[in-house]
């Protein structure tokens, strides 16, 4: 080497024997805190490139940038290269410990590690053979980092001595501890259905599977208060969110509600049906009701309908009743017309005649048409009209409620809310239910439901939004089996022991938010209201499914 190049050897051996010792006193003393700066250490060191140890030299040091992708920077290679080699060579401290002394430094590097997702980029560079770490993503490497700055942070507090100071690194690690909960929150989403977190769930927050090799660090008290916190406000957060939601939707579908209430007594002056002959044909003590044809499901869905608080609306609306006059005027004969679907101001309207109330000779099961008041039996008579082309019963082969509904009412104008379509479709068939028993129940769909089955979640939200003034719903018991009992027995709300009927259509005529009942009708019998816990409900019933009044749609006609 060149007398020249032994003086620019020399120079910068002094140069980075400075530096070495300003690292050392900065260690060791709060008297030196101001260093040289990287770039003008990176210069010097290139002049020492041939006198580094292999395992950290330059051609090392490229390799391993070149297999991440990250472009070859002369001033972030001699970076990382000063580190380590002043950590090996000189120091004989931990990584950690060196970066306290110089933070410009070590956040040079750290944004690098972060951009590319490496473990870290230091055990690479002196390693002889690099070890090839997981690869993570941003969120993760971000939260790596903060981890590590909060360690160095807390020796430092450990150490200082000037109280300004102790109190500049407690702000930063607190600032840290929220960044922290907010990452790891976001990464354990699920966790934002929970009220409040215990033990296991901090645990699995912060030592999950990606972070497995960081077990050994350690996790103050105050990081897990800072977690809890946070959780508690992301809860509040998210639960304010559907709050203002739900208020959204309500107030959405509360508008075109009361804009038919302010117009009902109005068009109801215009009604093809009277107020008398709607009293008349629809007689409160003469509900609907089945009689011995196996109609359960459609009588159902009259019997919901029927308490519908607007259901006079409806009828008045989509009804006419007509006198047909013979023999000089001498004689007449009621018939009457029905629009279906009720609420479609263009559906057709059919006529119904005597005859049609209980069938035709063909029809041998004619006679068994719906039970009570005439009406229900006129509109029965025009649906099958409507669907078959004569009220022929035959036709009826079994279904669900909400198939009745739709067809009756215009598919329109309703939202179908279906919860299941039965058990079949849903579950096995050597289950008796479609629905788990519900040991427990909470109205709120809370962390603690998860030990339900969907469909059982399912239903208890449904329960919980049902409001009368839109929703009309039905329920079936599920189908019996070979050598099983004809009856499911429940216990309702007055301890009284209850039979029922398996493979059979319910009405749902009540829903309790407050105690969390159910009250519903077998359309067989209308004398007993049956009202039922939740639960209960959920250990007899196999199926649910109702339609939602569309009043917006109904009220542009």
């Amino acid at each position: 080497m060149s007398r020249e190049g032994d003086r620019a050897e020399i120079g910068a051996q002094r140069f980075i024997s400075d530096y070495v010792n300003s690292l050392s006193r900065a260690y060791k003393s709060t008297d030196c805190r101001v260093l040289y700066d990287e770039a003008v250490v990176a210069t010097n060191i290139l002049d020492l490139t041939p006198n580094l140890p292999s395992h950290i030299s330059i051609n090392r040091v490229e390799t391993i940038m070149t297999s991440f992708g990250i472009p070859l920077d002369n001033h972030l290679m001699m970076m990382s290269i000063i580190r380590e080699w002043v950590r090996l060579k000189y120091l004989n401290i931990t990584l950690q410990n060196l970066a306290f002394e110089d933070n410009e430094l070590y956040s040079e590097i750290e944004k690098l590690r972060m951009q590319y997702g490496l473990r870290s980029i230091f055990r690479y560079v002196w390693r002889e053979s690099p070890e090839i770490g997981p690869i993570y993503t941003r969120s993760d490497t971000r939260i790596r980092g903060l981890i590590f700055r909060t360690m160095e942070l807390n020796r430092l507090h450990e150490f200082e001595t000037d109280p300004s100071l102790k109190t500049g690194y407690r702000n930063e690690i607190q600032t840290i501890y929220q960044e922290l909960a907010s990452l790891l929150l976001a990464q354990n989403s699920n966790l934002l259905n929970k009220e409040g977190l215990n033990d296991e769930d901090i645990s699995n927050i912060i030592y999950n599977s990606e972070f497995i090799r960081l077990k050994s660090l350690p996790f103050p008290n105050d990081l897990v208060s800072v977690i809890r916190s946070a959780h508690q406000e992301q809860v509040g957060k998210k639960r304010e969110e559907e709050r203002l939601a739900e208020q959204q939707r309500k107030d959405a579908r509360e508008k075109p509600y009361r804009e038919f209430l302010d117009q009902k007594s109005s068009l109801l002056e215009f009604a093809p049906l009277s107020a008398d002959n709607f009293e008349r044909l629809f007689l409160e003590e003469d509900s609907v009701f089945q009689l011995k044809f196996p109609n359960c499901f459609l009588v159902a869905a009259f019997k919901s309908l029927s308490y519908f608080p607007h259901f006079d609306f409806i009828i008045r609306n989509a009804m006419k009743v007509n006198i047909e006059r013979k023999w000089l005027g001498l004689q007449k004969t009621d018939y009457w017309e029905v629009r279906i679907p009720l609420l479609d101001p263009n559906g057709k309207w059919i006529t119904v005649k005597e005859k049609d109330l209980s069938g035709d000779g063909d029809d041998r099961k004619g006679d068994e048409s719906v039970g009570g008041g005439k009406g229900y039996k006129i509109l029965e008579a025009a649906l099958l009209i409507s669907k078959y082309g004569k009220a022929d019963r035959s036709e009826i082969k079994g279904g669900f409620g909400h198939h009745v509904l739709i067809d009756l009412l215009g598919k329109k104008y309703i939202e179908k809310e279906l919860i299941t379509e039965g058990e079949n479709k849903f579950h096995n068939p050597l289950n008796t239910r479609a629905y788990n028993q519900a040991t427990r129940f909470l109205p709120d769909v809370d962390d603690e439901s998860s030990q339900h089955s969907q469909e059982v979640l399912d239903v208890i939200q449904f329960f919980n939004q049902f409001d009368p003034r839109y929703d009309i719903a039905t329920t079936n018991t599920p189908r019996k089996r070979e050598q099983q009992s004809e009856f499911i027995s429940v216990t309702d709300v007055n301890s009284k022991e209850v039979q029922l009927i398996r493979q059979h259509a319910y009405s749902v005529i009540k829903l309790d938010h407050h105690d969390d009942t159910v009250s519903v009708i077998d359309p067989g019998d209308n004398d007993n209201i049956i009202t039922l816990s939740y639960p209960v409900f959920l250990s007899g019933f196999a199926q649910i499914s109702g339609v939602k009044i569309n009043y917006e749609e109904w009220l542009k006609n």
